[in-house]
C-alpha cells in the first residue's frame, strides 16, 4: 500500500547548549622556512663571496691592467679570470654545501652559516685592515673582531627571513662584479681592443734612407747618479762598459724619465709621446711605436718586460722564407701551442692566487707573501727544476695613488720559504736576458737584412742578488732596512747598505751590455749600429721615504736617468748637457733613419743641431706633474747625497769601505791590534760555506747574515770587521737590538774568496787609546 499522506512536518531544533557546541581540531604549528633551498644557498654564497673575494681582486686587478699588458693576455685571460673568481669559486662553495645538505640537512644548514661567517669575517679583515694604522689594532684583536663580525653575520642571516630574501637576488652581484672589471676598467682595452686608437700609416722601406742595425735597451729602475762618481763622471772602475759608451758615444747626462711608473715610463720611450693618464701598455694604445715604424723595413727581434708594444705580427713573424708554409694543426707545433696556453693558465691562476692572499690577508700575514708591490708576474716560481719563468712581470699597485705613495720593497723575512721562492723565480728570469740578447745579435746581425733588436731588462731592479762578476750570492731575498706598507726606516746604515747592493747589481749590468757590444763586435756591426741604452726610471734611498718617492728634494733619485747613444761611424760622440728627455729616443732613431720626420711625437731629435732647446724638463709621479729647471741641478742634488751616504772613493773598493771604520778595509789583521776575545758570540747564515768554496759557481757565500749574542744589554750599535783569510775585506754593524742580541747583514767582495778553505773571522770594534781595537768573537759553524 502507498502512504500518500503528507509528510511530517518540520519541528523546529531547540537551542543548543555551549557544552555541545563542536570543537576546533587544534592548529599545527607552521612548518619552519626552508633556507636550504637553491635559491637561498645560491644567492647568498654568490653575493657575499663576490664581495669578499672577486670583487677586491677584480677591482686590484682593473686598475692595474698592465698585470695583464705584461703577459701579452688577449681577451679571453681577462674574462676567464673574471669568471673564476666571481663564478667558479663561489659554486665550488656551493657544491659543498649542497653536498652537505644531501647527507644532513642540519648539517647543511650548519655548513652554510660557516661559510657565511667565514665570508663576512674576510670581509671585516680587509675593512679592519684599510682602517689598521688608525685604529692600531692589534693582530689578535684584528682577528677577534673580524670573527665577531662573521659569526653576528650568520646569527643575522638564520634569524632574519628578510636578510634571505634580499640575498636571494645574489647571482646579480658577481654579474655586476664581472661588467665592472671587463668593461668599467681599463681592461676593457684588452677585452675589446677594436676600441684602441688609430694607427698611423707605416713608412714603406724606402721611406728610410739608411737602415743600420738597431740595438736598445732599456734597464728598469737605474738613477743616472748611480753610475757617476765625485767628479761628475761615470766611474769607470765599477762601470767600464758605461764609460766606453760615453767616450764611444754621447752621453746625455742631463736626460729625465717621462714617468716614475715602468708601465707609463716604457710607453713614453717607445713612442716619443707623453704618457696619458688613461692608456694601458698595450700596442691598441699605443700603436705608433718603435715597432711598428720599423715593421716594413727591419726584422724586429724584442723582448718586452712589462709592455705588450710590438704586434705578434712584426715580433713573432716567421722568416721571410717560412712565411708562406701552411701552418700546422697537428704534430709538434700544434702540441707546443696547446702546451703554452696551459702554460699561461697556470701562471695566471697562480699570480692570481698570490694577488687574491695579499687582498684577503691581514698585513702581519701578507710580509709573509712573495711582495707584489715591488714585483711583476710570475710571483710564484715553477717547480725545481721546471726551467726559467717567462721574463715578464706586471706591477701591481695595492693601494689607490696617492701624493707619496710609490713602490715599498718586502720587510725582511729571513727564511721565509715564499719570499726566497719568489727571489729564486726571478733570478731565473732575468740571468738569460742579455744572454738571450747577445745570441740573437750573433745570429742574425750579419744578415743582409735590417734587424732592430730590443730588450727591457729587469735589472738592476731589486731583489739585489748579483755581485759585478754576474755570480749571485746566498739569501739575496730578503733586505733589512725597510718597513712594511711605509718604505725606508730611518736607519742609515741600512739604507746605505741597500745602496751598495742596488750598485754592485749594476755593475753586474755593465758587464752585460759589455757583452752584448762584444757580439756586435764578433759579427762586425759595431761601428755601422745604432745603440741607446737607457732606463725606464731610477730609485730613492732616502730614509723615511719610499723607494720612488718624487719629492722636492730627490726628485733626482727617480727622474734623473742615463741615456747613452752610439751614433753609426761614431759620431757625434762625446758628453751633452741639453735638456733631454726619454720621449726624445724615438725622434733620435727617426732622423737617424729617415731624412724627414716620419711621425708627430711630443719629443725631439737629440741628433738635430737645430732643435729648439728645452728650458724646463717634465715627469710625472704618483701625486702629479712635477717640472725641472732642466739645467741638471736634481741630478747634482741626487749625486751629492749618494756620495754623502757611501763616501767619494768610488769604484768597487769604495762599496766595501765605506763608514766610519772602512780605513780597515784591506789591512791584514797582523797588522792591526788584536786584543782578547770579546764577550759575545754569533751564528751566522752561510758562514759554513767557507770551509770549501769553487770561486767559478754560479752561486757564492759573500753574504754573511745572523744574530750577534752579547753578555749585556745592547744600548748602541756595535761595528765588527769581517776578515777572509787574514786581511779585513767589509765592514758589519748590528741592528734590530734585542736585548742581548742583534743582527748583522753584511756583503763580502768575490775577489776576496779563493778556491777551497777560507778563513773567516769576526771581530767586534772597540775605541783604544791609539784608534780601534779588534776582538774577535766566537762563530759558529766556520771554518
Amino acid at each position: 500500500m502507498i502512504d500518500e499522506s503528507p509528510p511530517p512536518r518540520p519541528v523546529a531544533d531547540a537551542p543548543r547548549q555551549a557544552s555541545d557546541a563542536p570543537r576546533e581540531a587544534p592548529q599545527a604549528p607552521a612548518a619552519p622556512e626552508d633556507w636550504l633551498r637553491m635559491s637561498d644557498v645560491l644567492g647568498s654564497v654568490l653575493a657575499i663571496a663576490t664581495l669578499a673575494v672577486a670583487y677586491p681582486v677584480l677591482d686590484l686587478l682593473g686598475r692595474n691592467a698592465p698585470f695583464f699588458a705584461a703577459r701579452g693576455a688577449t681577451w679571453w685571460e681577462p674574462v676567464l679570470l673574471a669568471a673564476g673568481l666571481a663564478l667558479l669559486l663561489p659554486l665550488a662553495l656551493v657544491l659543498v654545501v649542497v653536498l652537505v645538505r644531501a647527507i644532513s640537512r642540519r648539517a647543511g644548514r650548519i655548513s652554510l652559516l660557516v661559510v657565511i661567517a667565514a665570508l663576512v669575517a674576510m670581509i671585516a679583515v680587509q675593512a679592519l685592515d684599510r682602517a689598521g694604522p688608525a685604529l692600531e689594532l692589534a693582530p689578535e684583536w684584528l682577528a677577534a673582531l673580524a670573527t665577531a663580525a662573521g659569526v653576528a653575520a650568520a646569527i643575522a642571516y638564520r634569524a632574519s627571513p628578510g636578510v634571505r630574501s634580499g640575498l636571494r637576488l645574489g647571482p646579480l652581484v658577481p654579474l655586476i662584479a664581472c661588467g665592472l672589471f671587463l668593461f668599467g676598467t681599463p681592461v676593457s682595452r684588452i677585452v675589446m681592443p677594436a676600441a684602441s686608437a688609430a694607427a698611423s700609416p707605416i713608412p714603406a722601406p724606402s721611406a728610410f734612407a739608411s737602415t743600420p742595425p738597431i740595438v736598445m735597451i732599456v734597464l728598469d729602475e737605474l738613477p743616472v747618479a748611480s753610475l757617476m762618481d765625485a767628479r761628475g763622471e761615470i766611474d769607470a772602475d765599477l762601470f767600464p762598459t758605461f764609460a766606453r759608451l760615453a767616450e764611444e758615444g754621447v752621453w746625455y747626462r742631463n736626460t729625465t724619465t717621462a714617468h716614475s711608473r715602468t708601465a707609463k715610463a716604457v710607453p713614453a720611450i717607445l713612442t716619443g709621446n707623453r704618457p696619458d693618464g688613461d692608456q694601458i701598455p698595450i700596442v691598441g694604445d699605443h700603436p705608433n711605436n718603435l715597432f711598428t715604424l720599423v715593421s716594413d723595413a727591419y726584422r724586429v727581434h724584442a723582448r718586452e718586460a712589462v709592455t705588450d708594444l710590438c704586434p705578434d705580427e712584426v715580433c713573432n713573424a716567421p722568416p721571410p722564407e717560412e712565411a708562406d708554409e701552411p701552418e700546422e694543426t697537428d704534430g709538434p707545433a700544434a702540441a707546443a701551442a696547446s702546451d703554452a696556453i696551459a702554460e699561461r693558465v697556470r701562471t695566471l691562476a697562480t699570480d692570481v692566487g698570490v694577488v687574491t692572499s695579499h687582498v684577503v690577508l691581514p698585513a702581519g700575514l701578507r710580509n709573509r707573501l712573495p711582495p707584489i708591490s715591488d714585483g711583476w708576474g710570475d710571483f710564484m716560481p715553477d717547480a725545481p727544476g721546471a726551467g726559467p719563468p717567462p721574463a715578464t712581470r706586471a706591477a701591481i699597485t695595492t693601494t689607490a695613488p696617492g701624493p707619496g705613495s710609490g713602490d715599498v720593497y718586502p720587510a725582511e723575512e729571513p727564511g721565509g720559504s715564499l719570499t726566497e721562492r719568489f727571489d729564486a723565480a726571478v733570478t731565473e728570469g732575468r740571468d738569460v736576458e742579455f744572454a738571450w740578447l747577445s745570441d740573437t745579435i750573433r745570429e742574425h746581425a750579419s744578415s743582409d737584412d735590417p734587424h732592430l733588436f730590443f730588450l727591457h731588462s729587469l735589472l738592476p731592479h731589486m731583489p739585489w742578488e748579483y755581485m759585478p762578476s754576474g755570480q749571485r750570492y746566498l739569501d739575496a731575498g730578503h733586505v733589512p732596512g725597510p718597513i712594511p706598507d711605509q718604505g725606508w726606516g730611518t736607519d742609515r746604515w741600512l739604507v746605505a747598505q741597500a745602496y751598495q747592493r742596488h750598485l754592485l747589481q749594476a755593475a753586474m749590468v755593465d758587464g752585460a751590455i759589455g757583452d752584448v757590444l762584444a757580439a756586435l763586435e764578433d759579427t762586425g756591426s759595431y761601428d755601422d749600429a745604432l745603440v741607446i741604452v737607457t732606463a725606464d726610471h731610477g730609485v730613492s734611498f732616502r730614509e723615511g721615504h719610499t723607494s720612488r718617492d718624487l719629492r722636492v728634494d730627490a726628485i733626482g733619485d727617480i727622474a734623473a736617468i742615463p741615456l747613452f747613444v752610439k751614433f753609426p761611424r761614431g759620431e757625434p760622440s762625446g758628453t751633452s748637457d741639453t735638456a733631454a728627455e726619454t720621449i726624445d729616443i724615438v725622434p733620435t732613431v727617426i732622423d737617424v733613419l729617415a731624412p724627414t720626420q716620419l711621425w708627430s711625437t711630443d719629443g725631439r731629435s737629440l741628433a738635430d743641431p737645430d732643435a729648439p732647446r728645452r728650458s724646463w724638463q717634465r715627469v710625472v709621479g704618483e701625486a702629479g706633474v712635477v717640472l725641472t729647471a732642466g739645467d741638471g741641478a736634481e741630478r747634482d742634488a741626487s749625486l751629492t747625497y749618494k756620495l754623502t751616504l757611501l763616501g767619494r772613493q768610488g769604484g768597487i773598493d769604495g762599496l766595501f769601505s765605506r763608514g766610519r771604520y772602512g780605513h780597515l778595509v784591506g789591512r791584514d789583521l797582523d797588522d792591526l791590534g788584536v786584543g782578547g776575545r770579546a764577550k759575545a758570540h754569533a751564528r751566522l747564515v752561510g758562514v759554513e760555506e767557507y770551509a770549501d768554496i769553487d770561486t767559478t759557481a754560479e752561486v757564492l757565500p759573500n753574504r754573511l747574515l745572523g744574530t750577534v749574542v752579547a753578555a749585556t744589554r745592547y744600548t748602541d750599535p756595535v761595528f765588527f770587521a769581517v776578515a777572509v783569510n787574514g786581511t779585513v775585506e767589509a765592514i758589519a754593524r748590528t741592528y734590530d737590538h734585542n736585548e742581548t742580541q742583534a743582527r748583522l747583514d753584511v756583503l763580502l767582495p768575490t775577489e776576496a774568496l779563493v778556491d777551497g778553505r777560507n778563513e773567516i773571522a769576526l771581530l767586534q770594534i772597540g775605541r783604544g787609546p791609539d784608534g780601534a781595537v779588534l776582538q774577535p768573537v766566537a762563530l759558529a759553524g766556520a771554518p
